[in-house]
Formats: structure tokens, sequence, C-alpha cells
């Protein structure tokens, strides 16, 4: 399918207010597209069904589902980078630092009394734009973070929202399992060595200890990688990768165990949640939730010889669910965008660099909206 049949479609939804996303997965040029046919809400609590899912944060409130047969499914090749272009009068609303400064206070006192050790803080910036043109946001996003989970999704119903993610909450193809602990963040500099600080590692053993413990009943084999450094547009982020082979068929058991991890909520989770509910001030709807392919039907065929055979076709079906974490994202209006960011809150935290983190990650979209 060329570019252009692809995009317009993308645009003739949106004007017409029928749902849709288009994405691209991390590192690949092939671009999806999930179009519904008609403007039903389809939502979806038992993950079993088969399509396109965008989970709010918090999961009581259902999540919304493309399903496969109620949707046109199309992909595209195509290398977007010299699409490329960057807003360079971004400047990120300095208005709530106060606030937010008293807010990262409060947290650090709450975890050295009480047995907090890690609590997500974010926030919501209020902007005015141009004009909300959601088809080249997401071009500008793919071209510019090509390592990152890419997208662009609309439901009238429910409302217009981008992102360019950095993490994956989990992936299952057939038995395999595999999920990643993401968390601490620099912003990238010339040099290979990143100087790390005792918050930044702690902040991403939490998150890797959390995961590895609440997957141990339901993926064996489970291993863990070494630390490494992850390079998200402009920042750097620590990751171990996470593999074995998953023992349950029902996703729901994974993403009850896994949703919402320490690196968008804190340790321990019920803590974390309270601290958040009581002092955070705002609806977070759809970021720090997750979003992705579901329950997919994936078919691959094979050759194999044999001495009776010369040409043995054979094929398999199994069912691929990619989720992602909806980090780095905003929700469009017409004339406004409302960017989200947080991060990771520990004993060890300088209000002031936090504020600055979120300034770093809001930069993520803002430099590709025209305001």
């Amino acid at each position: 399918m060329s570019s252009s049949v692809f995009f317009k479609k993308a645009k003739d939804h949106f004007v017409k207010g029928l749902p849709f996303v288009i994405y691209r997965l991390p590192n690949i040029d092939e671009y999806r597209g999930f179009f519904q046919k008609n403007s039903d809400l389809f939502k979806s609590t038992s993950f079993e069904e088969s399509g396109f899912i965008f989970a709010p944060y918090k999961l009581t409130e259902g999540a919304v589902l493309f399903p496969s047969d109620h949707c046109e499914q199309l992909q595209h090749s195509e290398n977007l980078l010299s699409t490329f272009s960057v807003n360079n009068s971004f400047i990120s609303n300095e208005q709530q630092k106060e606030s937010y400064l008293s807010l990262i206070s409060d947290a650090i006192k709450e975890i050295t009394k009480t047995n907090l050790e890690k609590v997500v803080l974010s926030r919501c910036l209020n902007s005015s734009i141009a004009t909300n043109d959601p088809i080249n946001t997401f071009k500008s996003l793919a071209s510019k973070y090509p390592n990152a989970f890419v997208y662009c999704w609309f439901h009238p119903e429910v409302g217009n929202w981008i992102g360019a993610t950095p993490e994956n909450l989990f992936k299952v193809e057939g038995n395999r399992f595999s999920t990643m602990s993401l968390a601490g963040t620099k912003e990238s500099t010339p040099t290979e060595t990143i100087p790390w600080t005792n918050k930044e590692l702690e902040e991403q053993k939490i998150v890797t200890e959390y995961l590895c413990d609440q997957l141990k009943d339901v993926v064996s084999d489970l291993t863990v990688s070494e630390v490494s450094d992850i390079k998200a547009g402009d920042l750097i982020h620590l990751l171990s990768k996470i593999t074995g082979k998953i023992n349950t068929t029902e996703l729901s058991t994974i993403i009850e165990r896994l949703h919402p991890t320490p690196a968008v909520c804190g340790q321990p989770k019920q803590l974390a949640e309270d601290f958040i509910n009581r002092k955070e001030g705002y609806d977070r709807e759809y970021y720090t939730g997750f979003l992705g392919e579901l329950n997919l039907v994936q078919k691959t065929s094979r050759s194999r010889n044999t001495r009776n055979i010369e040409n043995s076709v054979y094929s398999s079906i199994r069912r691929s669910t990619n989720l992602f974490v909806n980090l780095r994202c905003a929700q469009l209006f017409e004339h406004e965008i409302k960017i989200y960011v947080g991060g990771g809150i520990t004993k060890d935290s300088i209000p002031e660099k936090e504020w600055r983190e979120t300034v770093n990650k809001s930069k993520t979209i803002g430099t590709v909206i025209a305001f």
C-alpha cells in the first residue's frame, strides 16, 4: 500500500469521526492501522478478544477495543526520517513548578516516615495550538523517535491521543513471554558513559524486583538481563530485559500482576496508589495506561525436506500480544493540547532535578506540535 493511501485513510477517518489507530513498532519501518467500520464504542475487561486495545490507568473503567472483526487492518512500509521537522519555539510551561516541587517534597516526607519506597508523580501541561493535525504530528514523532512505539489513536467518544513511548508492558508470542524493567532518566550526552546515581539505580532495581516477584508463578524459566542503557529520543534510561515461558492462557492474569508497575505508580503498589489518589490532583485518564496489539492471529509457513517428500510445507497458527505503557503522550483537541509527564520519586530524589526531568520529557511531544 502506498504512503498516500495509508495516511489518507487515517485522515478521512478522523474527518468523518470514525475510530482508528495508526502506529509503528520500535525499530521497524512498517506502519500499521486499525480502521473501525462504525463509530461504536467497544470495551474489554477480559482481554480475551482480538484487536487493538487502549486501556486507562484505572482499569475499573474498562479498556477501549478496536475489534479485529469490526476493523479494516492496513500496513504500509516507509522510512519517514526525511519528513521530520522540529519546533524550536517550544517552551515548557513553568506555572506548575512550585506546586509540583511541593508535591515532590510531600512524597519524600511520606517515604521517610512510612513503608513507601517509590511513588511516580505526574502532571498535565495545557497549551493552545494553532491547529489539530494528528496525522502530520504522528509522522513527525515516528521520524524523530525510531526506537519508540509511536501511535495516533482516535475515537469520537473518547478523544484523540498521540504518543511515543519507550516502554513495553509485555509481549507474548505463542508461549514466549518478554517484558522490560525501565526506569531512571538522564539527558543523553556525547560521552559514552552515563553517570548514574544511586537514586536512578535504586529506582530501576525496585521495578525489576517487582516484575520478577509478580511473574514467578505465571512465567517459568524467568531470565533477567544485565542492566544496560537505552536511548529514547534525547533521553537515556536504565533497562533490564525479562524473558521466559508463559504458563497461563489468560492475559488478564498477567495484566493484573503487572499493571500498574512501579515505573508508573510506585512500590508498594497500594501505598503508592493511595498517595497518588490523595495528592496528584487530576485524572490521568489514559496516561500510564497501556495500548497495543491484543491476541492477533499469526500464521507462519515453513518448508522441511524429508526423504519421501521433497518439499513438505506446513503452517502454524498462534496468537500474538504486544502491549506498551502509555508514556510520553498527549491528548489533542481542536486548539488545545494536554501533555502528560511524570517521574519516579524515592528518598534520594532532589525536587529541582525531578522537575527538570518532567520538562525534558515534555519535549517529546512539544517539539513536534505547532503552537
